[in-house]
């Protein structure tokens, strides 16, 4: 088994993960969370003509962000696709890891 993947419910939980510098000294993990719900909420499914979050595969409490040494954080994002054993499924992560390398300002990347 991958070991980005957890099986839970008979539903596969995919995650999309990497390190991120961060210089923002006064944003909490919690805005930072928000911010990055915001940026990949309206992110089409490759299949339907909805949205992962209207679909239910992305959430804001499957979203963690931890704070590293070096001002950097580690963001991570577990979604769940809308049928198990899901053949796009990694192409769902690739399309969050592109939006969040578009849109997080150069201090995160």
């Amino acid at each position: 088994m991958n070991t980005n993947s957890v099986l839970t419910n008979h539903q596969q939980h995919s995650t999309s993960c990497r390190n991120d510098q961060a210089k923002r000294i006064n944003t909490s993990n919690k805005e930072l969370i928000g911010e990055i719900f915001e940026l990949i909420r309206d992110i089409k499914d490759p299949e339907l003509p909805q949205t992962l979050e209207e679909l239910n595969v992305i959430s804001e409490d499957e979203i963690f962000v931890r704070s590293r040494k070096g001002g950097e954080f580690y963001i991570c994002i577990k979604f769940t696709p809308t049928v198990p054993h899901c053949s796009l499924a990694t192409l769902i992560g690739l399309c969050i890891r592109i939006k969040l390398e578009r849109c997080l300002s150069q201090d995160y990347k």
